[in-house]
């Protein structure tokens, strides 16, 4: 996607009687060039999520949901997620990280603290047919910035967006389906090693030990949950990460070692058997500057 509309980051922190809400803003998520972002857990904070065009796939634990666009999704903290578009590749969302928070009641007279206080207590990950939505999108682009009343305009609007989405994920709410499959503690805890161990030596000793499993047992978590293994995983999560360091355009061998991988040949082969393309290849292919596209992919 080509020059797509900036929104400049801020933290939004708004307080009610009894509850509260923190927003940081996100960006805009294209999935043309990468097509996913990985599995991936977030250990604070939901993250919020609207489809502005094109279809993809997303998986929150081990349900999976198709996307399309007017969708909205959402992660739970702690759960493994991903978004992907491997077969359109025309994914378009923007997406918010929202923190809310309760210190207990609410008033009867205040929309606002019903809305979070319901999305707090139940609420589901994924709602289609909210393509209202991109009414909000004209007026927090390019807002921030430019004035003290733009700046406060673009933040009230985008409280208000987040609102309607939490009120769309409360509202429509349905029981929990006890027979979807959760994925185990242990996996979780491995993946969050990996999350923040990613740019280093990874061990899958070190791993198991850390989410209290055996090597064995962890090793075929991954088989059922993902397909693949181990070690798959953390060659996909390094690569992912490398592509954004290619982009912007840091010399390759910055970027193995940035990555965790200090044999520069080592990196070109494993980058070459994930994704089919050099390193060097890499870059001239997708290399576009930032003043011509703003895109953004979520680790």
């Amino acid at each position: 996607m080509e020059n797509l509309p900036q929104i400049i980051y801020s933290r939004i922190d708004r307080n009610w009687a009894h509850q509260h809400l923190k927003i940081s803003t996100g960006s805009y998520c294209s999935f043309a060039r990468e097509h996913s972002n990985l599995p991936h857990i977030h250990s604070i904070g939901h993250e919020f999520c609207f489809v502005i065009s094109g279809e993809g796939e997303y998986q929150h634990d081990s349900v999976k949901y198709q996307l399309k666009a007017g969708d909205i999704f959402l992660s739970n903290p702690g759960s493994v997620h991903e978004i992907s578009s491997h077969e359109s590749r025309n994914l378009l969302i923007i997406f918010f990280n929202v923190f809310p928070n309760s210190s207990g009641g609410s008033s009867d007279d205040a929309y606002e603290e019903n809305v979070i206080k319901q999305f707090i207590t139940s609420h589901k990950i994924h709602v289609t047919a909210q393509n209202h939505l991109n009414n909000y999108l004209p007026f927090i682009q390019q807002q921030k910035g430019l004035s003290s009343f733009t700046d406060f305009r673009a933040d009230k609007i985008i409280v208000l967006m987040i609102l309607d989405m939490m009120a769309a994920f409360s509202i429509l709410e349905i029981k929990k389906n006890t027979k979807d499959k959760e994925v185990p503690s242990h996996l979780k805890k491995a993946m969050k090693y990996l999350s923040d161990h990613i740019r280093s030596p990874i061990i899958v000793a070190d791993i198991a030990e850390y989410s209290h499993c055996s090597e064995r047992h962890l090793r075929r978590l991954f088989k059922e949950h993902f397909g693949h293994t181990i070690v798959d995983e953390i060659n996909q999560m390094r690569i992912h990460l490398a592509t954004k360091f290619l982009l912007m355009n840091y010399p390759i061998a910055r970027v193995a070692s940035e990555i965790g991988i200090d044999n520069h040949s080592q990196f070109s082969r494993l980058f070459k058997s994930v994704l089919g393309l050099t390193p060097k290849e890499y870059q001239k292919k997708y290399i576009i500057r930032a003043e011509n596209h703003r895109s953004y992919a979520k680790g």
